[in-house]
């Protein structure tokens, strides 16, 4: 950036803070996190085209553009600004480690800081599973799909990974397993662990498979 265009310390924390938030923020909540943003830096973020604001609203709400985006992870690796206050390099130290966490695992920025998606909702299956045969030569994929399909009320529904196996016993447990892993990669299939962890029955639990080093008991499939 040209001198002019240079950020300050409040200009860059508005665009962390945006950043951490991952979604449209009002100008009372800004304030609220930290760094107040004043109508002299937000001009100067608009016309650097960094922050999106809607006027329409109140109070006003900003949100970061893709340039923006882009700014606000170089900070996580930029260091601290010249004639930074010590709170400020301790701030920036733990810039740099969550940036070198993103280096080790090939992560983006937008893959940490997003908003939560909402619990999902498990199917419990409470009456007995109707089976699904599997015939010499069945591939293990056409079966998990099919004992979803019976299982799962629509269409990309939670269903517990338990009652996959309950609908499938004849399919040795490894083979299941590994077929389960393959699918994971699948761009219709998720594969994910039950967050609320106390809510998990035992047999839910005894039934996950591990993907990444993670016990995973749900999956959906939307196709």
């Amino acid at each position: 950036m040209a001198s002019d265009d240079e950020l300050n310390g409040t200009e860059r924390l508005v665009l962390l803070v945006l950043m951490a938030q991952a979604e449209e923020t009002s100008n009372t909540r800004l304030a609220e996190l930290g760094p107040k943003l004043d109508a002299k830096p937000r001009e100067k973020l608009l016309r650097l085209k960094l922050i999106e604001t809607d006027f329409s609203r109140k109070p006003m709400v900003h949100s970061l553009t893709d340039k923006g985006w882009a700014e606000a992870a170089r900070e996580l690796k930029g260091g601290p600004p010249p004639g930074a206050k010590p709170q400020a390099k301790g701030f920036y130290t733990i810039l740099a480690g969550l940036q070198r966490y993103l280096n080790r695992e090939d992560l983006r920025p937008s893959d940490v800081f997003r908003v939560d998606e909402p619990a999902p909702e498990i199917t419990e299956i409470e009456t007995p599973t109707q089976t699904v045969a599997a015939p010499v030569g069945t591939n293990i994929e056409t079966l998990v799909r099919t004992a979803y399909a019976d299982l799962a009320p629509k269409k990309g529904a939670w269903v517990t990974i338990r009652d996959i196996r309950a609908a499938l016993p004849d399919v040795p447990k490894p083979k299941l397993d590994r077929a389960l892993g393959e699918m994971y990669r699948i761009d219709d299939v998720s594969l994910i662990a039950e967050e609320n962890q106390k809510a998990l029955k035992d047999s839910v639990k005894s039934a996950a498979i591990t993907i990444a080093g993670q016990p995973v008991h749900l999956i959906a499939i939307e196709g």
